[in-house]
């Protein structure tokens, strides 16, 4: 009869177990700055390799960006897009200035990525404070 009654209570205690897991892991991993930074800096790195690739078949920059796995957000201003293969949803707009230099800016302003004909880097700023972090790779 005990084991009868365990049986029945199975089901809710593994929902109460799965949704106890996900608020912690939620709120631990998928809203640090950790998951967000990781996030930003693959949906550039995609997103780069796909202007490099443009740039270097039409000899230009493109004016806006037709990445697989973005989709063009309407709501807030030109050129802005949403990372949707991401959990966050990484949103970032895309300007560039003749053909050689560009900036992708995440719209939390929290990094920011540069690229100009003689440097590329990203900015990252800490949540909280005013520290950023450069990294500036020179060709």
């Amino acid at each position: 009869m005990a084991t009868g009654n365990m049986v029945r209570l199975f089901p809710a205690v593994l929902v109460v177990f799965i949704n106890l897991w996900w608020d912690v892991h939620y709120t631990g991993y998928f809203c640090s700055e950790e998951y967000y930074d990781e996030a930003f800096f693959k949906t550039i790195e995609k997103v780069v390799s796909w202007i490099d690739a443009y740039k270097s078949e039409r000899g230009h920059l493109p004016d806006t960006l037709y990445v697989a796995g973005l989709a063009e957000v309407d709501w807030w201003r030109e050129n802005t897009y949403s990372d949707t293969t991401s959990w966050c949803g990484t949103v970032f707009s895309y300007h560039h200035w003749d053909d050689s230099a560009y900036v992708l800016v995440s719209l939390d302003h929290r990094a920011r990525f540069m690229s100009a004909p003689k440097l590329e880097g990203y900015i990252i700023r800490h949540d909280g404070s005013e520290e950023f972090d450069t990294v500036i790779r020179h060709h």
